[in-house]
């Protein structure tokens, strides 16, 4: 293990060129890293945001960098990275309106509009400037768009496994069965067998996990979901339920939309952008790295080996070592 983030910790390339002649997958990919814990030692603490009680860890001090989780997963996705970059900074997790242990609003709006809100409201409320963000999956939705409203507040931005690309670019660079799987959970029925009468947390987090989680990490998992008022945040939020057919617009607004308002504006954006990865990741794949390679001004990237979806609970000390890394070649 030294040895693997001891090579990890080796001068990330920042020339274009460079990175476009590299290959996408080199060398031999690492294993799921072993022992990982499943401890989530940190405090609750909430904030009020716009009338709901969102859910937070902190530790360390310095400048903020905040994690956003993806779907169906929650602030404990982040525990092990926490534990690797607070040395010198400020490192926060939240939960998402709905997820974790962060409130359901009274009147269930958990949308992208809402969301957004929620995250500009906690920002403010936390008083945060310079904000790297570490975004996957719906954290990387919300995160991104706010990264482009408000390149002011923002110092840099880590993508695990995000949608970054133009919508269309990026549902066509899905294999054929995850097509087929957004294409069901938008009907009905097939959303309200698996993601309603049933708690979906375990079957989602075995599907999109490369390590196999331990029955502790499973129950941390679908606690927040054994309450089957709060699952309807998954098809109702942000995601692929909500997605248009073959993620073409409909109408303005639709997470499409949404999409191709932030993807382009991130390709002016001067602040560094840094891309996590790994083999094969479920919507970061080859075609997406070389669209970041090719797009990104102020681009890094680190390929850190087999992975799915949730890297961070297959490679949370690489993950943390290679943020590190970055933020040293940023202050």
């Amino acid at each position: 293990m030294k040895r693997y983030l001891t090579a990890l910790a080796m001068g990330i390339t920042l020339i274009a060129s460079n990175l476009n002649a590299q290959s996408i997958y080199p060398g031999k990919a690492a294993p799921p890293e072993e022992n990982v814990s499943a401890d989530f030692n940190y405090e609750s603490k909430f904030v009020s945001v716009n009338n709901n009680e969102i859910h937070y860890v902190e530790s360390g001090q310095g400048e903020p960098i905040l994690f956003l989780h993806g779907i169906p997963t929650w602030s404990y996705l982040w525990r092990n990275v926490i534990d690797e970059v607070d040395y010198n900074k400020r490192a926060i997790a939240l939960d998402f309106l709905g997820y974790g242990k962060s409130e359901l609003p009274q009147d269930g709006d958990v949308s992208f509009e809402a969301q957004l809100a929620m995250l500009e409201g906690f920002i403010e409320k936390m008083n945060l400037d310079k904000v790297t963000l570490v975004v996957n999956d719906l954290g990387s939705l919300v995160g991104l768009y706010y990264a482009t409203k408000h390149p002011e507040k923002i110092k840099g931005v880590v993508m695990i496994e995000a949608a970054f690309m133009p919508s269309r670019d990026w549902f066509k660079q899905l294999t054929t069965k995850q097509k087929m799987m957004i294409w069901m959970m938008r009907g009905d029925k097939m959303a309200n067998k698996f993601l309603i009468k049933r708690n979906p947390t375990a079957m989602m987090m075995k599907q999109f996990t490369k390590r196999k989680l331990s029955e502790e990490e499973f129950a941390a998992y679908a606690e927040p979901f054994e309450d089957v008022n709060r699952r309807p945040v998954i098809m109702n939020g942000p995601g692929p339920r909500t997605f248009p057919k073959k993620m073409k617009s409909k109408a303005p607004g639709d997470m499409a939309d949404i999409i191709n308002t932030y993807a382009p504006k991130l390709t002016e954006v001067t602040y560094p952008i840094h891309l996590i990865y790994a083999k094969k990741g479920l919507i970061t794949r080859k075609k997406a790295v070389k669209y970041a390679r090719e797009n990104f001004k102020n681009y890094s990237e680190q390929y850190i080996g087999q992975g799915k979806h949730f890297l961070p609970e297959s490679h949370p000390k690489a993950i943390g070592a290679s943020i590190n890394d970055w933020y040293k070649t940023i202050r």
